[in-house]
């Protein structure tokens, strides 16, 4: 039986579709039971009307190990499955910068993703289209990032400061955020809106 998790958006960025249901393939006998329903750790939730789920009791080694699953399912740029992290439910600080040594990521899609540590996509290289949308995060870096196509923070919800001191383009969808100053975002990699 595959995780509970469905995504309620069916496509983003230039038409590319991405999975409705869970993207981690998780096997069966790893999934946790909760609400009366199957999740992954992955997306299990941390409460559902107010009762709080097994991973408000996570161990820190608990949390360490989900972190680095997390950064282990980053695949390499032009892999043909993408970065799928939609839905995402990350309760500890991560920093997707510290994977390894290859620093570009494509095709990311964070869709309704939450972040309830630090996180810090600081460095990282997005390249293909990137999608933030309606991702909650409690604190995001973003600085020194750069965007190659397209990215879309429609709906995001966190501190946009982070944004007006990353590098961005043209192609990039920044709706819900402070609008930056006319003409300063030309393209060019560098750090943009101060």
């Amino acid at each position: 039986m595959p995780s509970c998790y469905e995504r309620p958006h069916t496509s983003w960025g230039s038409g590319r579709k991405p999975n409705i249901q869970c993207s981690f393939n998780v096997p069966d006998e790893e999934l946790i039971s909760f609400a009366d329903k199957s999740w992954c750790k992955f997306h299990l939730p941390m409460e559902l009307d107010g009762v709080p789920s097994p991973k408000m009791n996570w161990s820190p080694e608990v949390g360490t190990q989900f972190r680095n699953d997390v950064l282990s399912r980053v695949v390499t740029p032009g892999h043909a499955r993408g970065n799928d992290f939609s839905g995402l439910v990350c309760p500890i600080d991560i920093d997707f910068f510290a994977r390894g040594p290859r620093k570009q990521i494509d095709d990311a899609d964070f869709f309704g993703s939450q972040f309830l540590g630090v996180t810090s996509f600081s460095k990282i290289k997005f390249g293909r289209q990137t999608n933030f949308s309606r991702v909650k995060c409690a604190a995001a870096n973003f600085q020194e990032c750069n965007f190659f196509s397209g990215a879309d923070f429609n709906g995001a919800s966190f501190d946009p400061e982070p944004f007006l001191a990353a590098t961005r383009n043209l192609f990039s969808v920044f709706e819900g955020l402070p609008a930056a100053e006319e003409g300063c975002c030309d393209g060019a990699r560098r750090p943009c809106c101060p």
